[in-house]
């Protein structure tokens, strides 16, 4: 792990904030006009695309849901888990088994610090900056193994610029892995270079379809497959021919998208058994497989 201190270009150079009086105060006017929803822009159609050596980040929000508690739950394409959102500016990736890290606190001000997994995140710096030649309020989140000094001196992992009204737009990970923001469509608005052509944001099905499962026969294990064109409380599940549940493989709100998941019998005895895949309680796929040992 190395420490990193870097400036980034997105189409201008940073600004920094000066020590000046009248700047700073100019400055300290701009973050407080800042909405924290702001920094985390979550309207339905918005999509990130970026550039540089780490791959995978591209992705768009296709669908979202509140709770009564005030939730709210943003599908996407290009994650591997879905966004929730409380009422108190907290952004958490959720993952399919119920898992969470905090990812963002919208809210929180240079020094504040946060739970992420097994990590420490924190805010380690508010800029102003332009991007695309749109001038606003930037947050430095820094994610590191150790509790942050005042001095924000501590070894760090992971570097990502929030930017108000554009949301995340530089990326940087040990060891030295870059990606910046190179296009965006934000409240229907386009900036930058926008293509739209990587498979993770345009393979989308068109209906809900639950494959054959492969190998089949198999012994011990076996992989299952199924698309969903829509967001969805999905359920994937095992029975005998005796219509006994064996085996519960996913019980989860899923995005859009094709999923593979993997069955291992091997406590189970040779036979045929039956999997399930129920959609939002409403559509029922199901489809035998073979167990031969």
């Amino acid at each position: 792990m190395k420490q990193k201190n870097c400036l980034y270009l997105i189409q201008s150079k940073r600004i920094f904030i000066k020590t000046t009086f009248a700047l700073y105060i100019l400055v300290s006017v701009s973050i407080l006009g800042q909405s924290p929803e702001s920094f985390f822009p979550s309207e339905v159609g918005n999509l990130w695309e970026y550039q540089g050596n780490i791959s995978g980040l591209d992705w768009r929000i296709i669908g979202d849901s509140i709770a009564s508690n005030g939730n709210r739950f943003l599908f996407t394409i290009g994650k591997p888990f879905l966004y929730r959102l409380d009422t108190l500016f907290n952004v958490y990736e959720r993952y399919s088994n119920g898992a969470e890290d905090h990812a963002y606190d919208l809210e929180a001000d240079s020094g504040d610090v946060w739970i992420y997994g097994p990590y420490y995140a924190w805010v380690a710096g508010i800029d102003s900056v332009l991007v695309f030649g749109e001038a606003t309020i930037m947050k430095i989140i820094r994610v590191g193994p150790e509790y942050p000094d005042s001095n924000w001196s501590n070894f760090y992992y992971q570097e990502q610029y929030l930017a108000s009204g554009f949301g995340i737009i530089y990326h940087w990970e040990e060891p030295g892995n870059v990606a910046f923001l190179r296009g965006c469509i934000v409240g229907g608005d386009t900036f930058g270079t926008v293509t739209s052509v990587h498979s993770s944001i345009l393979n989308i099905p068109n209906e809900f379809i639950l494959n054959q499962n492969y190998p089949n026969p198999f012994n011990p294990t076996t992989t299952i497959q199924f698309e969903l064109p829509v967001p969805a409380k999905v359920q994937l599940t095992v029975y005998d021919l005796l219509g006994r549940r064996v085996r519960k493989l996913v019980n989860a709100e899923q995005t859009i998208g094709n999923y593979a998941v993997e069955f291992d019998a091997r406590d189970l005895s040779s036979g045929v058994y039956v999997y399930q895949l129920v959609v939002a309680d409403k559509a029922v796929l199901s489809r035998k497989m073979i167990l031969l040992k």
